[in-house]
């Protein structure tokens, strides 16, 4: 039961430690550029998984989900902002937000029964197709910003980590 619960946390836990770092290094190779890798990575994530021979083979690929989805849902959020007029903001990220939930709700749901019907495995192979559909969406539909509006080194440092836990207002 506790490896279980390791698979199911595993992808969560690699996106809640590489969300801050994926947002600076997008700033320094390109947002529209590592939001793809994201979804290149979520889609090896998602062959290994389908293909695990072993517990740690797909704990291994649920980590390298996580890793994917940390890049890809920063620079997505990023994107978006840089987007979308100042004034449509709310409007626009509350959507995308709403229908990223979902998604990720109604998922595993989903995969159940397509693994009931179809194997286990399956449902990482759907779940690979619909990533590999989202990477031309996101190669044509994304606009990269002439001049970058945030001047960053690309690095990350403990000051600027330590800065966005001390901001009580974000937090």
């Amino acid at each position: 039961v506790a490896m279980v619960g390791a698979l199911v946390s595993s992808s969560n836990i690699a996106r809640a430690i590489l969300d801050i770092p994926s947002g600076v290094v997008s700033e320094r190779i390109g947002t529209k550029r590592f939001m793809i890798y994201g979804l290149v990575i979520v889609v090896i994530s998602a062959i290994i998984s389908a293909l695990a021979p072993s517990y740690p083979v797909l704990f291994i690929g649920l980590i390298l989900q996580g890793v994917g989805s940390a890049i890809y849902f920063t620079t997505s959020y990023l994107a978006m902002c840089r987007m979308v007029p100042r004034n449509k903001r709310g409007q626009h990220l509350s959507f995308y937000i709403s229908l990223q939930f979902l998604g990720t709700s109604m998922g595993p749901l989903l995969g159940g029964v397509v693994a009931q019907f179809l194997g286990i495995n399956v449902p990482f192979l759907f779940f690979g197709a619909f990533i590999m559909v989202s990477i031309p969406i996101a190669y044509y539909g994304i606009r990269e910003p002439e001049v970058c509006s945030l001047e960053t080194t690309g690095r990350v440092n403990r000051k600027q980590i330590a800065e966005v836990l001390g901001n009580y207002s974000l937090m």
